[in-house]
């Protein structure tokens, strides 16, 4: 089986112009057995951009940042919305545990609905998947109602972007994650 001379990965596709590992001209590959370390170019991912690049290197010749792994990640920001829907979330979150101080009466439901709602906009903050699906249903049944139709709407279109289920589905990382 071949292997790239750049990465060391083997891969099976003999007739391929690029490695499917690391993206580099298949030039050159080794057939006969597995490359010798000196064969093998070492490669460190940009953190910031995933691009490859020579182990010598101290900007990445893509973006100019100066942070590499030997893993490639590339770490999804919070996108704005979901920044916007977590503030607004938590607004409301206050705002219920408030009439819930105010009026003792309302206090058995308004406090555990409030810090319900407090803690999904903290979950939406650090990106947990779970947050979004819940906003997800809690704004299709909110569609029922006239007036949370054109917010419910939007929150739909919008958790359901591309950009932001990448964000949700990464890999956590910090205080609140799993691992």
């Amino acid at each position: 089986m071949p292997f790239c001379k750049f990465c060391g990965k083997e891969y099976t596709n003999p007739n391929a112009a690029f490695c499917p590992s690391c993206g580099k001209p298949v030039q050159g590959i080794s057939i006969a057995s597995s490359p010798t370390p000196s064969q093998v170019m070492q490669v460190k991912y940009c953190q910031k951009c995933g691009t490859p690049n020579d182990a010598g290197v101290l900007v990445c010749k893509n973006c100019g940042n100066r942070s590499f792994d030997p893993i490639p990640t590339i770490k999804v920001s919070r996108p704005t919305g979901v920044t916007v829907i977590a503030g607004l979330q938590i607004v409301g979150a206050l705002i219920i545990i408030g009439i819930g101080i105010a009026y003792p009466v309302l206090a058995v439901v308004f406090l555990p609905l409030g810090g319900i709602t407090l803690l999904v906009a903290l979950a939406l903050f650090t990106g947990r998947n779970w947050a979004r699906i819940l906003m997800l249903v809690l704004a299709v049944l909110d569609l029922m109602t006239i007036a949370g139709s054109v917010f419910s709407i939007i929150a739909i279109w919008y958790l359901r972007k591309p950009n932001v289920v990448t964000y949700f589905k990464q890999p956590k990382t910090g205080a609140f994650s799993a691992t």
